[in-house]
């Protein structure tokens, strides 16, 4: 009787040791999510020239975004000094998380395309990315800007996990132990050759 009373609270602590470590080992394995910010795009500024009619960088960047929630910012007719400011102010009144600045530049053939993400939340530009597109023309400039959008938002997007950052392997495993550790417990009670009651003689 006393084994058997011993036998069930072995397996009882084992029990509960398991489960214990199969909530924790799930918790390990489960994978954080990172909620995408919503995208304030600003008009693209161009540096040595006249902006290219036929192109429209906010629209390409939104293509490399994806399913990132984007809305136009605009300047406003206030001038500042201070362009990242002025960035500040127009991604806040599109209520944004996040302003992108693009800046463009041309020497001959060549283009270079500068994005910038400002963090509304901080003080500081969260990330710069650039390309430099050779023999530019109007497909490879928007190639070249999707892609850039494809960057910013490569931090955002869904990826998927891979079997050992999921919960159920590791919950598998854990219950699966459980019972190996439960039959070894089971085993060596039942085999236990000591006696049930030891009296010590006076």
């Amino acid at each position: 009787m006393m084994r058997a009373v011993a036998w069930a609270r072995n397996v009882g602590a084992v029990r509960a040791m398991i489960v214990a470590t199969a909530l924790v080992l799930g918790a390990c394995g489960a994978q954080a999510t990172v909620t995408a910010p919503r995208m304030a795009l600003m008009p693209s500024a161009w540096r040595t020239r006249d902006p290219w009619p036929a192109l429209d960088e906010r629209a390409m960047i939104r293509r490399g975004l994806g399913t990132i929630e984007t809305v136009d910012a605009e300047p406003g007719d206030e001038s500042c000094e201070d362009e990242t400011e002025c960035a500040r102010r127009a991604g806040r009144e599109a209520d944004a998380d996040r302003v992108v600045v693009t800046t463009m530049a041309s020497l001959g053939e060549t283009v270079l395309a500068r994005v910038s993400v400002i963090d509304l939340r901080g003080d500081a530009e969260e990330e710069s990315r650039q390309r430099v597109i050779d023999d530019a023309s109007e497909a490879r400039v928007a190639e070249a800007m999707t892609d850039l959008g494809r960057a910013i938002a490569e931090p955002y997007t869904a990826r998927r996990a891979q079997w050992y950052e999921e919960w159920w392997p590791w919950t598998i495993g854990a219950v699966v132990l459980a019972g190996v550790v439960a039959a070894i417990a089971g085993v060596v009670v039942a085999t236990d050759d000591q006696p049930d009651v030891v009296v010590i003689p006076p």
